[in-house]
């Protein structure tokens, strides 16, 4: 066992352990039930270098309301055969009507990919940090400490092909936010999902996924727990000639 390998079971198991109810978490809220919708497209440009694109829009209050849209872009660069960097943009608009309720966020991002392939599965670890910019619809974005924050996320993944169109993945995404002193760890959400990926043609697919998270509220509120139904389309578009690949 490399030690990549190492680090994604560490991971893991932590988030196995993170799961387990403590001081801060036992005091639980009700489970809220979300509903996701992901548009994820990545374009190739050149030889190691992709455009990746999510447009995303998420509804809570059995699936009655939109509480969130978001946009994000960024472009990646394979470094080895294993290893990728990127960096990019998002943009969230976040609330409850009346619009004036919303708060919009703006969170560049930079990041660090390790994936790799073993005889009938795969995984990758992905370490990336934003920084998260808010403001209300009434307000200008200021750099007063509630509204902006740094926040680091850590996510493993492991995917393992079922045939020739089905694909079964699993994974785990901690978040870990400093200036949340009234989380455990500064671990203020922890995301859990396993996923089926259906492959419609070449560059199509389409992927339900269950994910259930905790976030773990500022200066020790109780824990909001999330059941998230949740759909990807994932669209590959690859622009790089057979003669650019060698």
């Amino acid at each position: 066992m490399n030690v990549m390998q190492s680090a994604f079971l560490l991971l893991c198991i932590t988030a196995i352990v993170s799961l387990t109810p403590g001081e801060g978490i036992s005091a639980q809220r009700d489970l809220h039930h979300i509903t996701w919708y992901n548009y994820i497209q990545q374009l190739k440009l050149a030889k190691g270098l992709s455009l990746h694109t999510d447009v995303q829009l998420r509804q809570r209050d059995q699936f009655r309301n939109v509480s969130l849209m978001a946009a994000r872009t960024g472009v990646s660069v394979r470094l080895t055969e294993r290893l990728t960097i990127g960096a990019g943009g998002s943009c969230f608009v976040a609330g409850t009507l009346p619009l004036s309720n919303f708060q919009c966020e703006w969170r560049p991002h930079a990041e660090l990919v390790y994936a790799d392939r073993k005889p009938g599965w795969s995984y990758s670890l992905r370490l990336r940090t934003e920084q998260r910019y808010f403001r209300t619809m009434d307000q200008e974005f200021t750099d007063a400490p509630n509204n902006n924050t740094n926040r680091t996320r850590l996510r493993a993944e492991a995917t393992r092909p079922v045939n020739k169109n089905w694909s079964a993945t699993a994974g785990t995404e901690l978040f870990f936010n400093p200036a949340n002193t009234g989380a455990p760890w500064w671990l203020d959400q922890h995301r859990v999902f396993i996923a089926a990926a259906f492959q419609l043609s070449e560059t199509f697919s389409i992927q339900p996924m269950l994910m259930y998270f905790y976030v773990q509220q500022f200066m020790a509120d109780p824990t909001e727990n999330h059941l998230v139904y949740r759909l990807n389309f994932r669209h590959a578009i690859d622009l790089v000639s057979d003669g650019d690949r060698e």
